[in-house]
């Protein structure tokens, strides 16, 4: 999703960053066995919990800087996400069906994806769809963010009453599966973010902490995920949820800081990051079109054709389809202002 301008670079660097180790993730890499000597199997878990935390946390973040520009103009906040959101969403949901070849057979599934709902049912009641899930965790954090902050001003309330939801919703996710398991994952990661926003001296605080602290900090949370990995805890448990929240926010505080130095200003972060929403909606179909067109004979061909000229084509193209997409909601909002 696009933004005001105005982003600092360290946020711009993260997201294209995340981005580019979604592309990595998602084209398999990590499934190859011993590559160079190493099991790269271990770190498909880091990689994932990073980059999706760092998105979650950016859009917790740019939530309350956007609700800040709106004046707590709730309404027009939800009317700007909507249209930045959903179209493309539904876009993408008919790709995975019409070119990927997904089927939803069942009412249940076409209304949970039609609404943007798969969360509250995905993987118990309705099938799964690779990535979309994103999209309707981050709707749903958005919604209870609004909704909460209406009647609650009170930092301290606030946390209070997204505690007891996070508790009462997992809760019945323990007793009958509702709610997809990654909707706990990030649920406090997506708060943070917005705190901070809302707190820009603890923001401040965090920049100022020392970096080898920051590293420390986040090396303890790689080394207590990983023996929780090696132990094989559920990811709905209450020790794996906080292992893996540890080792996110102390990944995210180690990056952040690494992209205010110059290496954050490199003008490749900011294209990257501006085809971002695009690249996660779109990336597996792009590559889907483009194995048919280019078949490779075996499946590690497959991996390096997605890896390398399918994720530049994917970057590429969904930069295109974003300004384009920018385009016509710019002009439609012209001509019916």
């Amino acid at each position: 999703m696009t933004e005001a301008k105005g982003r600092m670079q360290e946020f711009e660097a993260l997201r294209a960053f995340a981005t580019l180790l979604l592309l990595a993730l998602h084209s398999e890499a990590f499934a190859l066995d011993n590559a160079l000597g190493v099991d790269l199997n271990p770190f498909a878990l880091f990689v994932g919990a990073f980059l999706l935390g760092s998105f979650f946390f950016m859009a917790g973040y740019f939530e309350e800087t956007s609700l800040k520009k709106y004046n707590d103009n709730w309404l027009a906040f939800i009317k700007t996400k909507f249209i930045r959101i959903y179209p493309p969403y539904w876009i993408a949901l008919m790709l995975f069906i019409f070119v990927m070849g997904y089927s939803l057979k069942k009412p249940l599934d076409q209304w949970a994806y039609a609404l943007n709902l798969q969360f509250i049912f995905s993987p118990a009641y309705v099938k799964q769809i690779l990535t979309l899930w994103f999209i309707s965790v981050l709707v749903a954090y958005y919604a209870i963010f609004i909704t909460l902050r209406q009647f609650i001003k009170s930092e301290w309330l606030f946390l209070g009453a997204l505690s007891v939801l996070f508790l009462i919703l997992y809760l019945v996710h323990l007793k009958i599966n509702l709610f997809d398991v990654r909707f706990f994952e990030y649920f406090f990661i997506f708060f943070l973010g917005g705190w901070l926003a809302r707190n820009p001296g603890w923001m401040q605080k965090l920049y100022q902490f020392p970096f080898y602290l920051k590293w420390i900090f986040w090396f303890v949370g790689c080394y207590f995920l990983w023996v929780a990995q090696a132990k094989a805890y559920p990811y709905q448990s209450p020790i794996f949820l906080v292992t893996v929240n540890i080792y996110i926010i102390g990944g995210i505080a180690v990056f952040l800081a690494i992209f205010r130095a110059r290496v954050g200003a490199w003008k490749l972060w900011s294209f990257i990051s501006y085809a971002s929403f695009f690249v996660y909606l779109y990336h597996r179909p792009i590559w889907d079109i483009a194995l048919k067109l280019f078949p490779q004979e075996t499946w590690r061909g497959e991996m390096l054709f997605r890896l390398m000229p399918g994720s530049i084509a994917s970057i590429l193209l969904c930069y295109a389809f974003q300004k384009l997409y920018d385009f016509i909601v710019t002009l439609v909002r012209k001509r019916y202002s």
